[in-house]
């Protein structure tokens, strides 16, 4: 065996250069496995060089595609604010037409409280004049005026009985009294609804829940920890260890626990359906059932439970279900 390797060794190559111009041809001399080294040389290297060459392309292709989804991502969340400024707009001129209509609503109580006042002023002048005359105890009758005629008051004054019509004067301020009662009942019911839509719209979340950077959006995608397919219920911020977590609208704290690949979580119930999570926490700032408000810090970025690094997971449930919450940044 050391004899075949030796004369392996020594086995060798001419190799003849001859110029095409009158020199002279030269020669040299190299041993067989120069030549097979080199040979194998070349080859790693060039099978190195088109894999280097095609996962330069496949990564080129996947980066012009995630720079796609970003712009596309980018004008998604243009046109969310740019409708959410609408409905803002929308909201305040609403709110500005319901607060004039109080207001009117207001100035004609004034109005209707002060013909009250002059009504009953009247009524007890009318008592006054007339000897031995008591209010009746029921009105029955409603008319649209109760005033008193010229003859009525010369009769007073002669001592006899007056042609007045009393249950009027009662059924006028009875008719007042009732239109009161509907203009507070109508501004009531008005306050009412603003007070609804403000309690509503405090309950919607409406921010986002951290600093950060979206690396991962709503829907199926890659699972980054097995590689399969899967259906991501919420949004992914990344950002340092830490980063502060924001609650995006008020509500009760319904769970602050551990729970398995949500690392460490928090529950927040806000009303009206609406119930937002926030996942992967190194730490609590709250605990169960504190009332939160929109911007207040809950909780700090982590990387607790089954996660590749440190972010934030968070989602956004309506009436039990998962829905995108970009929708409501």
């Amino acid at each position: 065996m050391r004899y075949r390797l030796k004369r392996a060794l020594k086995r060798v190559f001419t190799v003849f250069i001859v110029p095409h111009d009158e020199s002279e041809p030269r020669s040299f001399k190299a041993p067989l496995w120069i030549f097979q080294v080199t040979g194998i040389l070349i080859f790693i290297f060039v099978t190195s060089y088109l894999i280097l060459y095609y996962n330069a392309g496949n990564l080129r292709d996947r980066t012009e595609e995630l720079q796609d989804n970003l712009t596309e991502e980018r004008l998604q969340q243009e046109d969310l604010l740019e409708e959410l400024e609408q409905q803002e707009e929308e909201f305040l001129e609403e709110k500005q037409v319901q607060e004039e209509k109080i207001e009117e609503i207001i100035q004609e109580t004034h109005e209707i409280i002060s013909e009250m006042e002059k009504i009953r002023e009247l009524r007890e002048s009318v008592y006054d004049e007339v000897d031995g005359l008591d209010p009746p105890e029921n009105m029955s009758s409603i008319s649209e005026s109760s005033s008193l005629s010229e003859e009525s008051f010369s009769s007073l004054s002669r001592g006899r009985s007056p042609e007045i019509n009393i249950e009027r004067a009662e059924g006028n301020l009875e008719l007042i009294q009732a239109s009161l009662e509907e203009k507070k009942v109508s501004l009531e019911s008005l306050l009412g609804e603003l007070d609804e839509h403000n309690r509503r719209l405090r309950a919607t979340p409406s921010i986002r829940p951290t600093h950060g950077t979206i690396t991962s959006g709503f829907g199926h995608r890659e699972d980054p920890v097995t590689g399969g397919g899967s259906f991501h219920s919420g949004v992914d911020i990344s950002n340092s260890h830490g980063t502060p977590v924001y609650a995006t609208a008020y509500g009760r704290v319904s769970s602050t626990s551990y729970r398995g690949g949500y690392g460490n979580m928090i529950v927040i119930d806000h009303g009206y359906g609406y119930q937002t999570c926030y996942a992967h926490l190194s730490s609590f700032a709250v605990s169960e059932n504190q009332q939160v408000s929109r911007g207040q810090v809950i909780g700090y970025m982590g990387r607790t439970g089954r996660t590749t690094g440190t972010h934030l997971h968070y989602e956004v449930r309506k009436n039990g279900n998962a829905v995108n919450p970009a929708n409501y940044f």
